[in-house]
């Protein structure tokens, strides 16, 4: 019978094979998360989707910036191009407004959890 050493050992070599054809290794849960990787509700996420967190919300409006605070945290947010996503649009200005109260919604609130039946989420390997 084959004792438990003796199993590591042939896992390791195994695992260093792998590793010389190319195949990545699974990552342990404690790694960190892939460099690409945009935390929920950061400044990152905020300027993924094009929001602006507004200082001087009277000075933003008479600059020609449609603002929307959040009756959630009283924060003021503008869209970095409230323009040109909307140019073919019968009233760009409503469609701008709705996509900006939107926006500040799905920012605001929290990632979305899975249902209980979903499958394990897939973790991207990095080579």
């Amino acid at each position: 019978m084959t004792d438990k050493n003796e199993l590591e050992t042939r896992v390791k070599q195994l695992e260093a094979a792998l590793r010389r054809l190319g195949v990545p290794m699974p990552r342990e849960p404690g790694d960190k998360p892939n460099p690409d990787f945009v935390q929920h509700g950061s400044a990152a996420h905020a300027a993924l989707i094009g929001l602006v967190d507004v200082t001087d919300p009277v000075q933003t409006k008479k600059d020609g910036h449609i603002t929307y605070t959040s009756a959630k945290t009283g924060k003021t947010y503008r869209l970095e191009d409230q323009i040109t996503p909307f140019m073919n649009y019968p009233d760009p200005g409503q469609v701008a407004n709705l996509v900006l109260q939107q926006k500040v919604s799905a920012f605001e609130s929290g990632p979305p959890s899975a249902p209980k039946d979903a499958p394990p989420l897939w973790t991207p390997e990095t080579v």
